[in-house]
């Protein structure tokens, strides 16, 4: 994403920042099984653990994992 405007409310009044530009992969997969109607789930937000804003003064997470299983009869 490339940097952009916003405001910083830490003060009175609230100054204007610009947010610098940052990269942030997100990974997802979905495998079947075969033959037994089920399927391994999985997402990884911001895989390679980016830092950066998306609102000033408020750091956006960390690398997240989510996995699952779905089944479908």
């Amino acid at each position: 994403m490339g940097e952009r405007s916003d405001r910083d409310f830490s003060a009175y009044p609230a100054a204007s920042v610009i947010l610098p530009a940052h990269t942030k992969v997100d990974l997802s997969f979905n495998v079947p099984v075969r033959g037994h109607g089920l399927s391994l789930t999985g997402r990884i937000d911001n895989l390679f653990a980016a830092r950066y804003d998306e609102v000033a003064r408020f750091r956006a997470p960390g690398t997240i994992a989510v996995i699952g299983v779905h089944y479908q009869h």
